[in-house]
């Protein structure tokens, strides 16, 4: 397929945008309508799932990868179906690149990024999107992966 078939559709054009929704770049507050669990900008409805999750873990303490990795493993194993998303950059103990990786459900995918910046914090940051997530030992699991 041609790439212009893909990238030249204009599913974003500003002008279309403001025929459908004038009020588009206006900076209107939002409008809370919390009995019936909605959330309106600009005329349009957002609906919230009460369940949905975000877990945001941060260490400077370096990773273990062979504590990391079977605990990741048996984390999305075990609440996959309840993981819509997890991504992180992680700093290895004696590894000189950053480890970036990503997750959706139970499959999670990742290799080396780039060697880390001498201007750089070697910190690992992880986040867990989802619903039910089991936060607390979450939390116990990544802090048990620390080198």
């Amino acid at each position: 397929m041609p790439l212009d078939a893909v990238l030249g559709r204009n599913a974003f054009e500003l002008e279309r945008i403001l025929d459908l929704e004038p009020a588009f770049l206006d900076g209107a507050a939002q409008t809370h309508d919390h009995a019936h669990g909605e959330h309106g900008q600009h005329g349009t409805k957002h609906y919230h799932d009460e369940e949905m999750q975000s877990l945001s873990l941060k260490t400077v303490a370096p990773l273990d990868p062979d504590k990391f990795f079977p605990w990741v493993q048996d984390l999305v194993a075990k609440e996959g179906p309840n993981i819509l998303r997890c991504k992180g950059i992680l700093a290895f103990k004696d590894d000189p690149q950053r480890f970036v990786f990503q997750g959706i459900h139970m499959i999670l995918d990742g290799d080396h990024q780039r060697p880390w910046q001498a201007e750089e914090t070697r910190e690992s940051r992880i986040i867990f999107i989802g619903r039910n997530l089991s936060q607390e030992n979450i939390r116990r699991g990544f802090a048990a992966c620390e080198a």
